[in-house]
């Protein structure tokens, strides 16, 4: 029996992407050891350290080399490994929202990158890359997005996560659950945090098929967020919501606080190469990441 989270302030279950009227205007195809000139030329990946087992909640910052950049989408150049994604699917969105909109249906016009032939499918959360204008979508939204930037700045200048939701753009029509293998991470234009988390409107039990790896960041001159929203699993979960026990539901029912902060400890136990895609993949994929207006 699902317990209905009290804090929710939107009604139904729409999460990113499904109300964007948007129109493709390019497509990438990544040929493993090809040479890709858009955005850049393919060049060796730079070799990365793997982080230690385990994790924490205490803010690290990364420091392996970014790839060379072999994909762009208009503003946006990023190296895109053929693990990753075969293509990319490269898109505006146009402005929306209105005096009767929710925030989760209000943002600027802004760029959007679908990753195609993504290791996962049938998910949640689709994979997705935005570049969004800051300034434009404080003008529609200045009480949401404002106090996010600040959010934002204070966890990248080293704060801890706090248990109210960590800042996400664009606005999810659900709230976080919990968070693990939380990071402080650098990209080439700027600086952000990722981490996996998974969102819901009621207590459910964590999941593949609603787990997901967010990072969100903003470039160094302060005009653009960049979201970063993927969906990630690992072997030691449930496949679905509907798979566990009885006993499961009565654990999370009795003492929700309990079971999500047991689920992110297990989750920062286990090694970074052990999810899928690897969080080593992620991490490459973000600090290649270059904006240039």
């Amino acid at each position: 029996m699902k317990r209905s989270l009290s804090t929710f302030a939107f009604l139904g279950f729409v999460l990113l992407g499904c109300s964007l009227f948007s129109k493709a205007t390019q497509t990438g195809t990544i040929q493993p050891g090809a040479t890709v000139k858009a955005g850049g030329t393919l060049g060796p990946t730079a070799k990365a350290t793997l982080p230690a087992a385990g994790g924490t909640n205490e803010p690290t910052v990364k420091a392996t080399l970014p790839a060379a950049t072999n994909t762009s989408c208009k503003e946006l150049s990023f190296f895109l490994n053929p693990d990753l994604a075969s293509k990319i699917k490269c898109e505006t969105v146009p402005e929306s929202g209105g005096a009767d909109a929710m925030p989760f249906n209000t943002y600027p016009q802004y760029t959007k990158v679908s990753l195609v032939g993504y290791p996962l499918t049938g998910r949640m959360m689709q994979p997705v890359i935005s570049v969004l204008p800051i300034q434009p979508y404080i003008e529609l939204l200045p009480d949401v997005v404002n106090p996010d930037v600040s959010a934002l700045q204070a966890l990248i200048a080293g704060g801890a996560p706090g248990s109210s939701d960590l800042p996400i753009l664009p606005v999810q029509n659900a709230h976080q659950l919990f968070l693990a293998q939380y990071a402080v991470l650098q990209f080439q234009s700027g600086s952000g945090v990722g981490y996996i988390t998974q969102y819901a409107q009621a207590y459910v039990p964590i999941n593949n098929h609603e787990l997901f790896f967010s990072f969100q960041g903003i470039t160094s001159d302060g005009k653009y967020w960049v979201s970063i929203i993927v969906p990630i699993s690992h072997p030691s979960l449930w496949e679905n919501e509907g798979d566990p026990s009885n006993t499961i539901w009565t654990t999370i029912n009795d003492n929700p606080d309990a079971y999500y902060s047991q689920m992110a400890a297990d989750l920062n136990e286990k090694l970074p190469r052990s999810f899928v895609p690897t969080i080593l993949l992620l991490d490459t994929l973000i600090k290649s990441i270059s904006i240039q207006p």
